[in-house]
């Protein structure tokens, strides 16, 4: 889900973006245009922080996902 929140508040930022762009070519005010913009920049800064701390979280002290190893786990003890 954090990968998800990641690429879709980049994808707001480039939109925002091209909004300030399009408003500066047709000399249009861009103030509120990019207000936005940096309230979705620091958005999207938080998102990047939590994906990387998800991300570290998942891994052990011997790089494996946490997941993958308990996986593994699980399905050696079903085995038993």
């Amino acid at each position: 889900m954090a990968v998800r929140h990641v690429a879709e508040a980049r994808r707001i930022v480039e939109e925002q973006r091209r909004r300030i762009a399009k408003a500066i070519e047709a000399g249009d005010p861009t103030l509120d245009h990019e207000k936005n913009l940096e309230v979705f920049e620091a958005t999207l800064r938080i998102f990047e922080q939590d994906e990387q701390r998800i991300r570290e979280s998942d891994h052990s002290k011997d790089g494996r996902p946490v997941r993958k190893r308990l996986k593994q786990r699980n399905h050696v003890c079903s085995e038993s």
